[in-house]
């Protein structure tokens, strides 16, 4: 296998060396003349046909603006509830002991197994150090005047390329890493990144290639001589604008940084054959990144008795976080902590909890997660709408109520096993746990049971109380996907 894919990217080589080097000086014309060879033999009809159609006049599309999650501003400041006198909750439902998930050494990250055939780079992809070999018939440029025939021909001449090896190493990454859609997206960016550090309009052209080879629904976008990229997702990206394709929503993005939000380009109505995979932003796993562990230390007080507790998180996550589209909450809800993460909160705050009440371990969460992490708005600490993963909110010096509620839902899941659910106020998010005890408070009823509204912003506030702010408000429910059984 090794000599094969040997002998042909020695042979793509040697086929491309004279015809693949542009020089500055070189006009459109003279590119187009010189890769015009590309045409005449094709390893797969679909690429014959779909350079053609690439060729067909493209069409001006105006942008629908990207979305919010919520008109109605959020309090810059929150309200406090008034202490209340310590009561004895009652206990026909105790917190047993609690087990700790085992230490489970993370998934070793090792090369594909390929014979070191033809150039290779290396990528920092998120602290995991990856090297990847490519076809040299990849290194080649594209003239300063981009259009449909300059495009057209980009995919001609990739897809004459031994594409299909460096497919196989990004599938095997993807495997290794536990990547979900968008994090192999990010993937292929920092290698086009890599490819072609001087040329954003071919970074953006050789991920669109590689999406659709990979099954993908992709399509470019071109506007004042710039190449953008859309892809197509069924999960809501808020803040982003899009354009109606095909009858589905192609999002503006990019994988390493803010994507600029233009409104209208020219595109093309149409799919490559077989690329009809829509974007994905659940993710089953958590990366399997090279962890950066960080520790973190904060304190709180339930009913007149302090905690300090300390706990860990991942900062190799956090930087994977940074760029990841605000998309629909329940994504969030349904995202677990690292290990790491996970086994170092639930080891501190299992004494708090045990041998206590369903009521009283859920009060004392909500205490921990109400005042042991500081209050600001996004727009506050971001300048912009960011949703927080529970890893996040661990690491961030501020969260706001989404945050806390992903955050104090995961816990309440993984230590108690009750059930939770989101409450969607306007301008305000909450949650709602299902008790195996009668406890008394406001509550709402979500297929035929009783939820009592625990609130992870509303400081000092018990079980069963509402903020003011939204006290005759009637909140959206939000049923989540635990991410985990709980650990009982």
């Amino acid at each position: 296998m090794g000599s094969r894919i040997l002998f042909v990217l020695i042979f793509c080589g040697s086929l491309f060396s004279q015809t693949l080097t542009l020089h500055a000086q070189e006009n459109y014309q003279q590119w187009l003349q010189k890769h015009r060879k590309a045409f005449q033999q094709f390893k797969d009809k679909r690429d014959k046909a779909f350079t053609e159609f690439l060729k067909q006049e493209l069409k001006k599309f105006q942008a629908f603006q990207g979305r919010k999650w919520d008109e109605t501003p959020k309090p810059r400041r929150i309200p406090r509830a008034k202490p209340l006198p310590p009561r004895r909750l009652p206990h026909r439902q105790i917190i047993k002991d609690i087990p700790l998930p085992k230490k489970v050494p993370p998934p070793r990250v090792s090369p594909p197994g390929l014979e070191e055939a033809g150039p290779s780079l290396e990528i920092n992809f998120f602290n995991t150090n990856l090297k990847i070999y490519y076809d040299p018939a990849f290194d080649f440029s594209l003239p300063e005047e981009i259009n449909k025939e300059v495009i057209s021909t980009f995919w001609a001449e990739l897809s004459q390329t031994n594409y299909e090896d460096f497919l196989k190493q990004m599938n095997y990454y993807r495997e290794a890493l536990q990547l979900n859609d968008w994090g192999y997206g990010m993937l292929l960016a920092q290698v086009a990144s890599a490819l072609y550090p001087k040329s954003k309009n071919q970074q953006n052209l050789f991920v669109w290639f590689m999406l659709q080879k990979s099954g993908y629904e992709a399509k470019f976008g071109l506007q004042d001589q710039t190449v953008y990229l859309l892809i197509a997702s069924d999960n809501v990206l808020y803040g982003t604008n899009y354009f109606k394709l095909d009858g589905k929503n192609f999002y503006l993005v990019d994988y390493l940084e803010p994507a600029k939000q233009i409104k209208s380009l020219f595109t093309y109505e149409g799919n490559y054959p077989n690329a009809n995979k829509t974007t994905d932003l659940y993710m089953k796993h958590l990366p399997n990144l090279k962890p950066s562990i960080n520790t973190r230390t904060v304190k709180f007080k339930y009913e007149n008795k302090s905690y300090n507790l300390s706990f860990q998180y991942d900062h190799s996550l956090i930087e994977f976080f940074q760029n990841y589209p605000q998309t629909d909450l329940e994504v969030y809800f349904a995202t677990p902590l690292s290990p790491k993460s996970d086994r170092s909160i639930l080891a501190a705050l299992k004494p708090v909890i045990q041998g206590t009440s369903q009521a009283e371990a859920v009060n004392r969460l909500l205490r921990f997660v109400q005042t042991a992490f500081d209050y600001e708005t996004d727009e506050q600490q971001f300048g912009r709408e960011k949703f927080l993963f529970a890893e996040e909110t661990l690491h961030y010096p501020y969260s706001d109520c989404e945050d806390r509620s992903i955050l104090f839902a995961y816990l309440v899941t993984r230590l108690t096993g009750l059930d939770v659910i989101a409450l969607d106020f306007p301008g305000h998010i909450a949650t709602a746990v299902h008790f195996s005890e009668d406890v008394k408070g406001d509550y709402v009823t979500y297929e035929n049971k009783k939820y009592v509204i625990c609130d992870p912003t509303y400081i000092n506030a018990n079980i069963g109380m509402r903020m003011p702010l939204v006290k005759n408000a009637t909140p959206t429910i939000i049923k989540i996907n635990s991410p985990r059984l709980a650990l009982q």
